[in-house]
């Protein structure tokens, strides 16, 4: 095969023997744990432990009111993985409830409007020339067309993640669906001698001051989707890349990089023209509602994004999980029994509080928390929505408090998205406005007991239909539609957060 670009960034990595992974594994449980005693030592009284939240500040206050100056001995001395290994060390443990609070004492991933914007300011990396399920795509239909004329694949190739999305706090659903997607071709090529993890937890440390800005790729599990050999059959996996490669090898992919953090399909993952495909299905006049469905579904199975669902849900749960164990910025104990979580990002639609309050319903609902991403404070005036997406979670706070005075009401800025992602899942109730990309894939994680309402109507078609005809979805989400003539202004434009990339990506 012709060398490609991508070997300077295939990063071979030392195989170990079970047996020693095994060794090793708990050589470090036991590192940490004798580290946890030896610090618990020196710690200080248990009485002076308080159960005051961690790392949340309301937006209309400012950060004030967080509890505690912050600099503590364990963020001098420990860096910010190994105070989370300890904290996790310590709360199996149960050693010192004073220790666990000195460990597990979280950056605070909320912001003012200012630190967001200086967060953002040379935060941004070049990306890679060609993304990672490009380049296995690419080995993918090689190797096996080698393999088909008896030739010698040759050297393995061993692909990790570009570090440039592992960090980027702009676009997490996209680098989700990225992620996943190269996850699937490498499952699919693992026979041709292809592997790919995407490591984005190592470049974690690179997040530094008080701030938390830990993106949701760089907590996503390292061992990924787990996948079975056929979850995803191979010719179906080359049949995508052919239009992957296709797609990005016309020019289209990057037609779309500075709208990524509006995509909702991926070209792999969830082709946008599935949809079209399902809603152009004609049926005899004698079939029945359930006949049609079946055979909708056949064509909606044939989507990787149906097929991976199990896994997707319980790997985005296991961060979530993870996240809320490491008292990461939720200030609402209750959040998960009787909490309403309502997010909010530059492309969003404004919609009247009235449907929020119709959506929430529950006069006994104990928290809302509007959750404002870093899009909302960085994007420029001018920009579609602007900083009018500020202003619109301001004015729903105090609509909301209108309507539901025994709730207490927040709205802040969040930082990292991986502390958003956390708490979208966890929440009793998700209610995603119209056009909200971020919020697809945490409705895809709620877990019984908890549900998520989408706001969807044609007037945003990049996240319209989405959930259509993938049946086992809907145990825990309801799609609420929004008639697009109620949105429509006089001078025949539709409200802020309209409009949107339909279907882009694939």
């Amino acid at each position: 095969m012709d060398p490609q670009s991508s070997r300077t960034w295939v990063l071979p990595r030392p195989r170990r023997h079970p047996t020693a992974k095994r060794r090793a594994a708990a050589a470090v449980a036991l590192a940490a744990l004798g580290t946890v005693a030896l610090l618990n030592a020196v710690s200080f009284n248990d009485a002076t432990a308080s159960g005051r939240v961690r790392g949340a500040g309301a937006i209309d206050s400012g950060r004030g009111g967080q509890g505690s100056a912050r600099g503590g001995w364990s963020r001098i001395l420990l860096s910010r993985s190994t105070r989370r290994r300890l904290c996790a060390a310590t709360s199996t443990a149960r050693i010192s409830r004073r220790l666990e609070e000195e460990l597990c004492e979280s950056d605070t991933p909320y912001v003012s409007k200012e630190e967001m914007i200086d967060l953002a300011d040379g935060s941004f990396e070049d990306p890679r020339s060609e993304p990672s399920h490009i380049t296995l795509c690419r080995e993918l239909i090689e190797r096996d067309e080698i393999v088909k004329l008896n030739g010698n694949i040759g050297e393995q190739l061993d692909l990790d993640e570009d570090p440039a999305l592992c960090k980027d706090w702009t676009s997490p659903h996209f680098a989700l669906m990225e992620v996943m997607a190269s996850t699937v071709v490498a499952k699919a090529a693992e026979h041709l001698q292809v592997s790919y993890k995407h490591n984005c937890g190592s470049t974690m440390e690179e997040n530094t001051g008080d701030i938390d800005r830990t993106t949701v790729q760089q907590t996503f599990p390292a061992s990924s989707l787990v996948l079975e050999d056929h979850t995803v059959p191979f010719e179906a996996v080359k049949k995508l890349c052919s239009g992957c490669m296709s797609e990005f090898d016309s020019g289209n992919w990057n037609a779309h990089v500075d709208v990524h953090s509006k995509l909702s399909h991926h070209c792999m993952m969830y082709p946008g023209n599935k949809i079209d495909e399902i809603e152009a299905m004609t049926f005899d006049e004698s079939a029945t509602e359930d006949e049609i469905d079946v055979e909708r579904e056949k064509l909606a199975g044939e989507i990787p994004l149906a097929a991976v669902f199990p896994t997707v849900k319980d790997r985005m749960n296991n961060l979530a999980s993870q996240t809320q164990s490491l008292h990461i910025g939720n200030p609402f104990a209750e959040e998960g029994v009787s909490g309403v979580v309502i997010p909010f990002d530059m492309h969003s639609g404004m919609i009247p509080a009235k449907h929020y309050v119709t959506a929430i319903g529950d006069d006994t609902v104990t928290s809302i928390q509007i959750l404002s991403t870093g899009s909302c404070a960085t994007a420029p005036a001018n920009a579609h929505n602007g900083d009018q997406c500020l202003k619109h979670g301001v004015d729903l706070k105090r609509e909301l408090e209108m309507h539901f005075p025994d709730a207490e009401i927040r709205h802040d800025i969040v930082a990292s998205t991986n502390a958003a992602y956390a708490r979208m899942i966890l929440a009793k109730l998700l209610v995603c406005p119209p056009g909200t990309v971020q919020c697809l894939i945490p409705a895809m994680a709620k877990e019984e007991g908890t549900i998520a309402k989408i706001f969807e109507g044609s007037a945003w078609p990049g996240t319209w239909k989405f959930f259509n005809f993938i049946r086992q979805w809907h145990n825990n989400i309801i799609t609420i539609g929004l008639d697009k003539a109620e949105f429509v202004q006089e001078d025949g434009g539709v409200v802020l957060g309209a409009g949107g990339v339909e279907g882009a990506a694939g």
